[in-house]
């Protein structure tokens, strides 16, 4: 029995990845990393991906020097154009998974534990909501 259901799934992926389907790709113009950790889209137009960069930091306790910063695009026209919302310097960590419900956003970060931050003004401002250390 498992394996038409397994069939049946591996099946239905053949078919919706083929060029007939309704699939739809776009190149996102000003998107400058290529690790995708978080996607959402609250409509066909607006939507968030997320990601994190590593940062030259002479002052990193890292042996290499670099500190991971959160990275999350914003997009009004179903991914054609994203904006980079900004972070507090501060902030270390990669976004991890993202909300998108008109102007607020939830916005875990993790690092070494997770945080939650949330902005109602897409993200021009962003408050921490909590921190759940797992040390």
């Amino acid at each position: 029995m498992n394996r038409i259901y397994l069939f049946a799934i591996l099946l239905l992926i053949n078919t919706s990845c083929r060029k007939s389907s309704k699939w739809e790709e776009i190149e996102g113009k000003n998107i400058k990393f290529g690790i995708l950790n978080a996607i959402y889209f609250e409509d066909l137009n607006n939507g968030l991906i997320g990601s994190y960069t590593l940062e030259k930091n002479s002052k990193s306790e890292n042996y290499d020097h670099l500190e991971i910063k959160p990275l999350l695009y914003h997009t009004k026209d179903g991914g054609k154009d994203w904006t980079l919302l900004k972070f507090e310097k501060n902030i270390k960590g990669g976004v991890y998974n993202v909300f998108l419900s008109k102007d607020t956003i939830f916005c875990q970060i993790d690092y070494d534990h997770s945080v939650l931050y949330k902005s109602t003004d897409l993200g021009k401002s962003w408050n921490k909501l909590n921190s759940t250390e797992s040390k």
